[in-house]
């Protein structure tokens, strides 16, 4: 050790003083420093993985091939977001996992019993854990976005024995793979991920088994009926939401207890659950309406339905049930698709052949001769069937008296010969109106 008058000679240098002998030091310091360039150089290999833009798997086929132990990503709604392919063949159960894409509920529970997220939480850091009773141990890694937690990472030990670079690298992977989901849309705008995830996936089609529906809903403690809408939301001003989303997911949400939100294809959409045989039309409220109207949003509701594996169909309802709202009665603040499903069977027979060809002849007869006639033959006709136990009503509607509202319906019968009586006719008849609408 060189005394105080020699200390100014070694400024600048790192100084290790040990009664060691200097070929161990050495060698000590020489595994150090190649474990340094080995970190350096893996972290270099990862980064140039992110960069390529081939996505989150490709990162984790890079990660294994660094570390050498295979990985697993799930994001908070423990849906699988990407796995090393060798992973799944350790366990029966990490194999069922890959298949449906989803933790299984055992393995979930398990983990909570142990407080495995909790005690990476609390140390901020890559944690590692061996239960006694098994053949590995894991180091588990939370992902953070913005302060925001979304995904874990799990190493497995299966091939070689951790090293305390391992944890180093398993820290700077996470930073990596919070970039990767930062470049999804989907992840960028919704903040409530657990319920985010499962809703994006059934909108998706990407779950198909009832079976894992019930018990990921289950696991995030939804409550089903057998009365459930979607009710998806619309910028009337934009098109599109833009930075205001999350502000208007979250209003709303307040305003319809009991539903889950997602930012989905520039829509909001909520999934609502009622008691038994109720009515989404519950849901209109004076705060709601008032909230949609001011802000210029507009909202529709899908037709009512009782098992998950229909909400991509409810969804697609709702996009209906806007789209053919607009065409038909401009300018509303919501439309429900039970108004609009005669609009709605009308557009998908289209597809197949002229509309005409499926409207009631005496019904296009009477459209013409009110075009030629400037006569409301039509108008009367509608409103008529729309009331048809409560005739003052129509003619309240059409600003008639009663005695004019059943004098032109029998002109209308005489004229044209509609047997209004006759319930199938009838349908038929109502069916054209909506028809001819969307030919018009």
């Amino acid at each position: 050790m060189p005394d105080d008058s020699q200390l100014p000679a070694w400024e600048g240098v790192n100084l290790v003083w040990t009664s060691s002998p200097p070929d161990y030091v050495i060698r000590r310091v020489s595994e150090s420093l190649a474990q340094q360039y080995r970190y350096q150089s893996a972290c270099g290999e990862l980064a140039g993985a992110l960069s390529t833009g081939r996505g989150l798997q490709h990162l984790l086929d890079c990660a294994y091939r660094v570390l050498g132990n295979p990985l697993i990503v799930v994001d908070t709604s423990y849906k699988i977001l990407a796995i090393n392919a060798d992973l799944a063949l350790q366990r029966a159960d990490l194999a069922r996992q890959k298949d449906i894409g989803y933790m299984l509920d055992a393995n979930i529970q398990a983990m909570k019993r142990v407080k495995l997220y909790e005690h990476a939480r609390q140390f901020h850091y890559p944690y590692y854990r061996k239960d006694p009773e098994a053949a590995h141990g894991w180091i588990t890694a939370l992902v953070y976005s913005d302060g925001i937690e979304v995904a874990q990472i799990g190493v497995m030990d299966c091939n070689r024995p951790f090293h305390r670079y391992d944890f180093e690298l398993v820290h700077f992977l996470c930073r990596l793979v919070a970039l990767d989901m930062q470049k999804n849309d989907f992840y960028g705008t919704n903040v409530n991920l657990q319920h985010s995830v499962l809703l994006g996936d059934l909108l998706n089609g990407d779950v198909t088994d009832g079976e894992t529906a019930t018990v990921r809903s289950a696991q995030l403690g939804w409550v089903l009926s057998n009365s459930m809408y979607i009710i998806t939301v619309f910028d009337q001003h934009f098109g599109v939401f833009d930075r205001k989303a999350r502000l208007v997911s979250e209003a709303l949400h307040s305003l319809l207890p009991n539903s889950r939100w997602v930012i989905y294809d520039n829509k909001i959409v909520y999934f609502v659950t009622y008691p038994a045989d109720s009515y989404a039309e519950e849901a209109l409220n004076d705060g709601l309406l008032e909230y949609l109207s001011k802000n210029k949003l507009s909202a529709a509701i899908s037709g009512r339905f009782q098992t998950l594996l229909e909400l991509r169909q409810a969804y697609q309802q709702s996009l209906a049930a806007f789209e053919l709202g607009c065409r038909v009665n401009p300018g509303q603040t919501v439309y429900c698709y039970r108004d609009y499903l005669p609009y709605h069977i009308g557009e998908l027979l289209s597809r197949h052949a002229p509309l005409r060809s499926f409207c009631h002849p005496a019904v296009l007869r009477l459209a013409e001769y009110d075009h030629a006639n400037q006569t409301q033959y039509l108008a009367t006709l509608s409103s008529y069937l729309k009331y048809a136990e409560t005739p003052h009503k129509a003619a309240d509607e059409l600003f008639i008296h009663k005695n004019t509202l059943f004098y032109r319906i029998r002109q209308i019968k005489e004229r044209f010969g509609l047997h209004l009586e006759d319930g199938s006719e009838r349908m038929r008849i109502q069916l054209t109106l909506a028809f001819l609408q969307l030919i018009q």
